[in-house]
């Protein structure tokens, strides 16, 4: 038989579109924190403080580092291929904005508020990656001793709710590189308070199932799992009740 050679080039064996994606499934990404929010230029130029909208040579947002689940999950590829955090609600960044924005209006007017910062108590549920709230928490955050933002515009203490472990494992991972950071900044006496909880709130207290499809964990459910065979998986987590953790 007369060799193809073309046959051979378009007929890769099976392993291989497998161990390029592999090759692409960086396990850290830089997400541009920038381009996330000019997304939004009305919120973005009105409520937003000044320190956020520096210009690309000083007093740009440093980026935010991520750590995407290392398997075919649509919201860490969302993140690798776009570099944005996929996590953009306008309402919940205009909440931290607009706090950012008064805690410099009042220290224009009396710089002794420097030293007295707003104490925000933040928690997510189902924090997944974690993209959304530390999305916030690095925009009021200190960003270096050079830069825009040399110290952080709010107090915060924030608690992640998390249950599903391929996405608690991105989160830790996360919440570790932002502490690093501000640690780097010159952020050593105003860090933020982030407690990771790998627990799920809900109706009771104790042992549930949360169903999940393996190419989107951003869509787990008490319900059900709506996927083709083979894509769903059941993970036992423990559950609280929110009245449970307040006593």
């Amino acid at each position: 038989e007369t060799p193809r050679p073309l046959h051979g080039l378009l007929s890769p064996p099976p392993f291989l579109p497998l161990l390029l994606q592999a090759l692409h499934s960086y396990p850290v990404v830089k997400v541009d924190v920038n381009a996330a929010l000019e997304m939004y230029p009305s919120f973005f130029h009105r409520a937003s403080p000044h320190t956020w909208r520096g210009s690309r040579r000083l007093g740009r947002i440093p980026p935010l580092e991520l750590h995407p689940m290392p398997m075919d999950d649509g919201l860490s590829n969302a993140n690798r291929a776009t570099r944005v955090p996929f996590c953009l609600w306008p309402g919940f960044m205009a909440t931290f904005a607009k706090m950012g924005q008064q805690q410099i209006s009042a220290e224009l007017l009396d710089p002794r508020k420097k030293d007295h910062l707003p104490f925000v108590r933040v928690g997510e549920i189902g924090a997944n990656m974690g993209d959304c709230s530390l999305l916030a928490l690095h925009c009021v955050a200190a960003w270096g001793l050079r830069s825009a933002q040399p110290r952080p515009l709010l107090d915060v203490e924030l608690t992640l709710f998390e249950p599903i472990e391929d996405a608690l494992v991105s989160l830790n991972a996360a919440v570790r590189a932002f502490q690093q950071s501000q640690h780097a900044a010159g952020n050593l006496a105003q860090k933020p308070q982030i407690l990771v909880q790998p627990i799920a709130l809900g109706p009771k207290v104790g042992y549930t199932q949360i169903h999940l499809r393996r190419a989107s964990s951003a869509e787990a459910s008490f319900v059900g799992c709506h996927g083709f065979q083979g894509e769903c998986e059941v993970q036992e987590v423990w559950m609280e009740t929110l009245d449970h953790l307040l006593l």
